[in-house]
């Protein structure tokens, strides 16, 4: 058997049972309000914030382990901690603030699904 000639045959038909694919549309689709896109849009940049803080906390102790005493590295170290610790609160502070103005605007940052 030619195997030149199945390989051609077996990606067309591969290729055409993915042509009867459809995709389910609900029958309506969930509105997203002025407000809900501000908050998702917070909450997945604090939480990226975070992530993050916590990476550069890792590799401030992986710093500090293998620093065996080589001041500069220590320091180094200290200083990653220290503006990871100083990005988590800026982060915090900016979430309460937004927080805040959304509690005064009367939409809280977390509103409910209206049925």
């Amino acid at each position: 058997m030619d195997f030149k000639k199945l390989i051609p045959a077996i990606a067309m038909l591969a290729l055409a049972s993915t042509a009867f694919a459809q995709v389910i549309v609900p029958a309506s689709t969930p509105k997203i309000t002025f407000v809900e896109g501000i908050s998702r849009t917070v909450r997945f940049i604090f939480i990226i914030i975070l992530v993050m803080a916590v990476i550069f906390i890792l590799y401030a102790g992986w710093l500090f382990v293998t620093a065996q005493g080589d001041v500069a590295k220590i320091e180094k170290a200290k200083g990653i901690i220290f503006w990871a610790i100083i990005g988590i609160v800026v982060a915090s502070l900016a979430w309460g603030i937004i927080l805040f103005v959304f509690r005064g605007v009367g939409q809280g940052m977390f509103p409910t699904q209206q049925p």
